[in-house]
């Protein structure tokens, strides 16, 4: 790697090990190139360190800062990462203490104060959404006016040990005016991820909705510009939208599919999205399968209906049928999403879900278990031992999503929940006599398997010897 002469770096960290497909990518960090850009607009050069999609290590990552000139380093980091994160901003900080370390992304959004004081390795926090406060944060660094950041909306830092917090900045409105990601930063992408809207209005427990509960979206227009720029100047082929629900406003869709179709778009671009299953309708999927889409995802999260009421899901069992059914007649692919381990979950309910799972036969599934992620329903409730939850870990590192130990229920062990996730792939693709795809994924996901296994023997071995 050539030496980095830009004096801010922005870090996705490594992998403390690389299991799912998370952890080695083929898309890049959205955030950081939004970031970067942003920086860019402002007159600052950076670098970004996408460790996961470069398959960084750990020390590949410190080397690479404390080779470079670097003033300031930001790193963005989910929950069950965090901790990768503190040790990179420390070592960091006590090889070269001149460096300013910033912390952003969903856990410090959650816990600002306690990610700031439980770490100490962060001089600074940056809440919600970054363009701005990190901008202006950066700019204060580097004149060296860091007296005015406590000016700055949306910003945390440490004063004799306790953490300050400025008022929130509130959300940006005018995404149009946002400029395009700085995909020109990173190594090549086999998938670029696009984002047209943010924010999610519904009231899932599990969701801590960190965008807000308004959404926003850009303009058509705008969107297309963005896809042309990728294509043209990419060779993009490969596009998947991470919007919370894709497509929420009809008539934006509807203009959005056109100009897919108008632009020539849909010949040269393959494109998936994330939705609401109560909003696929048959006409409009027609002109998905038209402007280029080829995969759609929904969470179904739950098989029992008086679950999908505890969590607020605001759909029933038939959306989901009718939403699977649709999309397999409209030739597009089909992606379910399921949880096991919602609050008051019994054994009967959690089989309820995985005999759903292999009846709904979307063309994919993932079976995650329930992660109570600061600043959610679910959270509060484990916390409060309320929920029938009666263990809530403290180890941030357990908080993912197929592999975390994060909490377990009364009247469901861990052991069984992972016990009925593995039994979950297994009925998903043997029910539905998907023999080559299960031998497929049996090879793809070889190692999330296998840790996913070991998990479960642990889980079986350490309630033994709690019982003993």
């Amino acid at each position: 790697m050539r030496s980095i002469d830009d004096p801010i770096i922005l870090i996705n960290p490594p992998a403390a090990n690389v299991i799912e497909e998370y952890d080695a990518p083929r898309y890049g960090h959205l955030g950081l190139a939004y970031l970067a850009s942003a920086l860019r607009q402002a007159g600052i050069a950076s670098a970004i360190l996408d460790a996961k999609l470069a398959r960084m290590g750990y020390d590949d990552v410190l080397k690479a800062v404390l080779g470079s000139k670097a003033r300031v380093v930001g790193i963005s980091s989910h929950t069950h990462e965090i901790k990768t994160a503190s040790d990179i901003a420390a070592y960091i900080k006590k090889r070269a203490p001149s460096i300013k370390t910033v912390i952003g992304g969903i856990h410090a959004s959650s816990l600002p104060k306690d990610t700031l004081e439980s770490f100490g390795s962060f001089d600074y926090l940056v809440k919600g959404e970054g363009e701005f406060s990190f901008v202006r944060l950066a700019e204060a660094i580097l004149s060296g006016r860091g007296n005015e950041v406590s000016s700055i909306p949306g910003v945390g830092y440490l004063k004799d040990g306790h953490a300050e917090m400025t008022p929130p900045l509130g959300w940006t409105k005018e995404l149009d005016k946002i400029t395009f990601p700085a995909w020109d930063l990173f190594p090549p992408l086999g998938i670029f991820p696009v984002i047209s809207s943010r924010g999610c209005p519904y009231q899932c427990i599990f969701c801590a909705r960190m965008l807000g509960e308004q959404v926003r979206v850009r303009s058509a227009e705008n969107v297309i510009a963005e896809l042309k720029m990728i294509d043209e100047r990419f060779g993009a082929r490969n596009i998947y939208f991470y919007d919370e629900t894709f497509g929420f406003y009809r008539d934006w869709l509807e203009k959005f599919l056109a100009l897919m179709v108008s632009s020539g778009l849909n010949r040269r671009l393959k494109w998936g999205i994330t939705t609401r299953a109560h909003l696929i309708e048959e006409k409009i999927l027609r002109s998905f399968k038209e402007a280029g889409c080829t995969k759609i995802d929904f969470g179904v999260e739950s098989g029992d209906e008086r679950i999908l009421k505890v969590i607020r899901k605001g759909e029933r069992l038939e959306d989901f049928v009718r939403a699977s059914r649709l999309i397999k007649n409209a030739g597009i692919e089909s992606h379910g999403y399921f949880i096991l381990g919602h609050p008051n979950e019994t054994k009967e309910t959690a089989a309820n879900t995985i005999n759903f799972a292999a009846k709904l036969n979307t063309d994919h599934i993932s079976i995650g278990i329930m992660i109570p992620y600061p600043g959610t329903e679910v959270s509060r409730l484990a916390m409060n031992g309320q929920g029938g939850y009666k263990k809530l870990s403290v180890d941030w590192s357990d908080y993912n999503k197929q592999l975390g130990n994060a909490l377990e229920l009364e009247s469901v062990s861990r052991a069984e929940l992972t016990r009925l996730q593995l039994l979950g792939y297994l009925k998903f693709y043997v029910r539905n006599f998907k023999i080559a795809a299960f031998l497929s994924a049996l090879f793809k996901y070889r190692r999330l398997i296998l840790a996913i296994v070991v998990k479960y023997f642990k889980s079986f071995s350490g309630e033994k010897a709690e019982k003993r």
